[in-house]
């Protein structure tokens, strides 16, 4: 029997997952939405903190994400609610809380104050309870299904557990994602059950990388994902770690991953970064989507744009992001890039 592992960051896999890996995601849980959504076209992160008045008393809140899509331009039952651009709120629950619905409404309502739209949001029960749903046998579904142009959609992982070999099998993040939870729920008090899980899945991602139907960024994106959900005591994280080195030293052609010790020592690097101030972060997080939005739009050659003005002060903004965006090709958009060239 392993030792009872403290906590879990559920939370963190999911947000890169969402952010990530998005378009997988929704083909997993809602396909009908996701053929509503023009996935040719930049998906958009949006800046998760709001604002929202509640008895004459402002609240500020931080959501876990928040991204615009670009609808289809199709007749569709499930987005014609919405304009042409449309707002995806996404939540993340592991425990069993009495408040998500005026947690859920309260984010609405700060969503439509800043933004100006209806907001599709979906929340994503992460718990390991098969019982606890959020459906029409308790008081929450009259609140969930309030009287507004799109009610609340509930994903709930654990009732996949029926389907782990389908998730397993599939190409879909999203479901490798659900997996790695349902697993993680099932090995709670067996760490040595959830190490063998854990290299099945690694052996898994290898052979799609080794039959090229896995790009190595995406390797490393889902390894990252698998690492904070499917988490391990140091002594099985060790034998983890030795595990995946050894095994990607021996194809001869990929470099060791970030083990988690060294994830560790990063995170407590970037906390001590964000205490520096928020303008630091700013500008870093300006430069993550330019990097993100040069990349989307124009590919290796968005990527090497990049790279060469990766050591270059610009005056990074919101609307040099708009600008870049706009750009019809990769010239246009080295030019923009060019004029916004700090001077000293």
């Amino acid at each position: 029997m392993g030792e009872l592992q403290p906590s879990r960051n559920l939370d963190s896999g999911y947000k890169e997952m969402i952010a990530c890996h998005f378009e997988d995601a929704m083909n997993l849980v809602r396909p009908e939405a996701a053929a509503c959504i023009d996935w040719d076209q930049y998906y958009e992160i949006l800046d998760t903190e709001c604002r929202y008045q509640i008895g004459g008393e402002t609240k500020t809140f931080v959501l876990d994400s928040l991204i615009r899509v670009q609808q289809r331009r199709i007749a569709s039952p499930l987005l014609s609610n919405f304009r042409s651009s449309v707002i995806i709120n996404n939540e993340f629950e592991a425990q069993q809380s009495a408040d998500l619905v005026e947690q859920a409404d309260g984010y609405r309502s700060g969503i439509i104050g800043r933004f100006g739209v209806e907001p599709y949001q979906i929340l994503w029960l992460t718990d390991g309870s098969p019982s606890w749903k959020v459906t029409a046998s308790n008081f929450y579904y009259q609140l969930l299904n309030r009287n507004c142009d799109r009610p609340i959609e509930i994903v709930k992982v654990m009732d996949y557990q029926h389907q782990l070999n389908d998730l397993f099998a599939g190409q879909n993040v999203a479901a490798w994602t659900f997996w790695m939870t349902i697993r993680s729920h099932e090995t709670m008090r067996n760490m040595s059950k959830r190490l063998g899980y854990k290299n099945q899945m690694l052996e898994r991602l290898i052979s799609e990388l080794e039959s090229s139907k896995m790009t190595d960024k995406k390797f490393r994106s889902v390894t990252s994902i698998m690492d904070s959900i499917l988490t391990l005591p140091n002594k099985e994280r060790r034998k983890y770690e030795a595990h995946m080195n050894h095994t990607i030293k021996m194809k001869g052609k990929y470099e060791p991953l970030l083990t988690d010790f060294e994830r560790d020592a990063m995170a407590k690097g970037e906390a001590k970064g964000e205490a520096k101030g928020k303008i630091e972060g700013k500008i870093e997080g300006l430069r993550d989507s330019l990097k993100r939005i040069l990349k989307l739009k124009f590919s290796d050659e968005g990527q090497s744009l990049y790279e060469e003005f990766a050591e270059t002060p610009l005056k990074l903004s919101s609307a040099l992001l708009d600008k870049i965006e706009a750009a019809k090709n990769v010239q246009s958009a080295a030019t923009i890039l060019s004029k916004a060239i700090e001077k000293k």
